[in-house]
């Protein structure tokens, strides 16, 4: 579901990216193992997940939880080099079963539209990525903003990617100067290609 702590997260991020600080606030939670009476089998609990620190270029420096399950996370990642600052949020969460992709998806880019009303949408597109043979279609989208953003008000550029795995909605939210459009949309590009988002491809504790 997308939960409104959630939401207003990603609306104040689009506009105002976080300052880089140090990738000390991966998710906890605390679940034990509980048993089953009635066939004495031991329920392993998810506990922890961590996102690696650096991907494609970019530094990791968050993680934010918007649940206690894991069912609504995000992991900021910030890519750094001179002038060219692109600020990334990847969010995972739970897909709800009366929503398809693409009712999702304009639900999404409606929001971004009701915070900032000048947001000019740019184009939109569909993007493949490939992961360990399964193939994920993207619904993208590419807004111009002018907002603050370094502390300087100023024209921005930020890209939206979604779509489902499963019972779960991925969703990529990038943001830089316009000026740099052309190499966010490069780094965007190889971001999505080398992140993980499934359980058995991350460092997970178990308990």
């Amino acid at each position: 579901m997308y939960s409104v702590s959630r939401l207003l997260f990603l609306l104040v991020l689009l506009l105002v990216p976080a300052a880089a600080k140090a990738a000390d606030t991966d998710i906890y939670v605390e679940k034990g193992a509980t048993q089953e009476e009635t066939n004495k089998s031991i329920v392993t609990q998810l506990i922890a997940i961590s996102y690696p620190a650096q991907i494609a270029g970019f530094s990791k420096t968050s993680m934010v939880k918007y649940k206690s399950d894991l069912s609504d996370y995000s992991a900021e990642y910030r890519f750094n080099a001179g002038d060219a600052i692109i600020h990334n949020s990847f969010y995972v969460y739970d897909r709800s079963p009366n929503e398809n992709q693409a009712e999702h998806y304009n639900k999404v880019k409606s929001d971004v539209f009701a915070v900032k009303p000048n947001t000019v949408l740019i184009s939109e597109d569909k993007l493949e990525i490939v992961k360990k043979d399964k193939k994920f279609v993207f619904s993208k989208a590419m807004f111009k903003i002018v907002a603050e953003f370094e502390g300087k008000e100023q024209e921005l550029y930020s890209e939206l990617y979604l779509t489902v795995d499963e019972g779960k909605y991925i969703f990529l939210r990038s943001t830089t100067t316009y000026a740099n459009k052309d190499l966010a949309q490069k780094k965007n590009l190889e971001f999505l290609n080398e992140i993980k988002w499934t359980l058995a491809d991350l460092n997970i504790v178990l308990k």
